[in-house]
């Protein structure tokens, strides 16, 4: 945004260089009027100052500074007439504002020049070359005439600020050139999360770390949760994070914890969540792509149910012992195993097929209901006769839930 022009000397008058220069505002207002060489186009009061300024054979004094300042404003002086041989002599360029982009984001704009027929060149250059390297791919100026586009395409992965100079070049060492300030705002690189597994109603207890991109440093301080499926997620150290939420890289890399929806399970229902990196909690520098953690839950069977039988003294039961699946579970739960079998033998449904201590049955058997022989000459209330069944996701201890529940066995006396 800093302007500075250089061109040949013309004559100035006497009272111009003079300490009373101040005493003279009339003159100041017509030679303002009449000047010649002045630039073609004048952008800003800072230009206009400035080139009025270059134009002095010698160093001017405050108080003439401070006059040129005031007559300056806008209004208060009439356009410079140019004559078309002026105009072919005179380069300039516009009072490029500060420019903003994001990180790895290309930023491209117009600007204008003055004198066109007289420019021999127009150019630009950087000032922090780690950000913005002074390369074609990086930096390029483009287009012809009073109209001229600013290419500029930052180093991979870089931020921070560089001071770019624009310098406009024309016939007899006419030079003009102008700064501005390019910042280029830090934007988080996609993150990474890693999986976890757990049981059905289970919170997890490992996994659901949250990294950084490996292209990103200090300036990505936030993660943004968003995209919480079937279930809850929390910090390690307790609170509930909800969707929308940014919590810190440091309670990223401590792992997350997930407690799935109850009585759901993989792969029927999906559960996960994503994440975002950010270099604050506002949003800033978010990151455009999302890391997906996916959490495994795996299927574990709820407390079944079973009913009781009653009999007689040496006679298998013919009715009840029936085991059913809890009502929240579904095909996933496979078996029932059998234990704790008191004081007689159980058999499957046909009554020959017996069942033994730590056995597994299909729920198919179960539900057929079972057949159970008490001790010989044994009776209830005096003998208790039992066993107990738990539900399982397989035909092996891996997929036992819930807990055991108790079929309970009356043996009265033979009344005959």
């Amino acid at each position: 945004m800093a302007l500075a022009e250089t061109k040949s000397a013309s004559p100035t008058p006497a009272w111009l260089r003079s300490p009373t220069t101040s005493a003279h505002p009339e003159r100041w207002r017509s030679w303002l009027a009449h000047r010649p060489l002045m630039p073609e186009i004048i952008v800003s009061r800072k230009q206009l100052t400035a080139a009025i300024l270059t134009s002095c054979n010698s160093p001017p004094t405050s108080a003439v500074r401070a006059l040129i300042e005031s007559l300056t404003g806008p209004m208060r002086i009439r356009p410079i007439q140019l004559t078309s041989a002026h105009s072919r002599r005179s380069v300039s360029v516009e009072d490029i504002t500060d420019k903003t982009t994001n990180e790895d984001t290309q930023l491209q704009f117009t600007f204008n020049v003055g004198g066109a027929a007289s420019i021999t060149s127009v150019t630009a250059n950087s000032g922090n070359t780690i950000l913005v390297p002074n390369d074609p791919a990086n930096i390029v100026l483009s287009g012809s005439g009073s109209t001229r586009t600013l290419t500029i395409n930052p180093a991979g992965n870089q931020f921070g600020t560089s001071t770019v100079t624009v310098t406009v070049n024309g016939n007899s060492s006419q030079s003009m050139t102008d700064t501005f300030v390019l910042t280029v705002a830090a934007v988080a690189d996609t993150p990474s999360v890693t999986n976890a597994t757990t049981n059905e109603d289970t919170q997890t207890t490992s996994g659901l770390v949250i990294t950084r991109n490996a292209t990103d440093g200090a300036e990505v301080t936030h993660f943004k949760i968003t995209g919480i499926t079937n279930g809850t997620l929390f910090k390690s150290s307790g609170p509930q994070i909800f969707n929308g939420d940014f919590i810190t890289s440091g309670e990223g890399n401590a792992g997350l914890r997930f407690t799935p929806a109850a009585n759901l399970f993989s792969p029927s229902t999906t559960f996960n969540f994503q994440v975002q990196g950010a270099t604050s909690t506002s949003g800033a520098g978010l990151s455009s792509g999302f890391a997906t953690a996916t959490i495994t839950v795996n299927a574990v069977a709820d407390t079944p149910s079973v009913t009781n039988a009653t009999t007689i003294v040496n006679t298998q039961t013919t009715s009840g012992l029936v085991i059913t699946r809890n009502a929240a579970d579904g095909p996933e739960v496979t078996n029932f195993k059998i234990t704790g079998i008191t004081n007689g033998t159980l058999f499957k449904n046909d009554g020959m097929s017996q069942i033994t201590n730590g056995q597994f049955i299909t729920v198919a058997e179960g539900n057929a209901g079972l057949k159970f022989t008490p001790a010989n000459n044994l009776s209830s209330p005096a003998t208790t006769f039992s066993f107990q069944a738990q539900a399982s996701t397989s035909s092996s201890n891996g997929g036992l839930g819930g807990s055991t529940v108790t079929a309970t066995i009356t043996s009265t006396a033979d009344r005959r």
